[in-house]
């Protein structure tokens, strides 16, 4: 699925930010709340695109799912929350000045 597709759908960019900001939360701890059947369904079309992986972890309790991002996931996931605070994503200017680039030529 292509990514900005997937990022279009309702509660995804939230279900991969509270696990790029919290790492290691478990499935109940990431759907509570509003539109829970969504956030879960959510859940796993991240971990099918390879943007979240879900690990057993023996705390606090045996055979917990845990959910972390993937490299890509935590790529994507900082570039967005950046994005929401407003800070840049791409600080590389490709060999001219923000001058330069949005000139006008006569």
């Amino acid at each position: 699925m292509d990514t900005w597709e997937l990022l279009q759908r309702k509660h995804m960019v939230a279900v991969l930010l509270a696990i790029h900001r919290n790492p290691g939360l478990t499935q109940l701890e990431l759907i509570d709340g509003e539109g829970r059947n969504t956030k879960f369904k959510r859940l796993g079309e991240l971990c099918d695109e390879g943007l979240v992986i879900a690990k057993l972890s023996s705390k606090p309790r045996r055979n917990t799912v845990i959910y972390y991002t993937t490299d890509e996931g935590e790529t994507l996931a900082e570039n967005l929350a950046n994005l929401l605070d407003g800070k840049k994503i791409n600080e590389k200017n490709h060999g001219s000045s923000a001058a330069e680039r949005t000139s006008v030529k006569n």
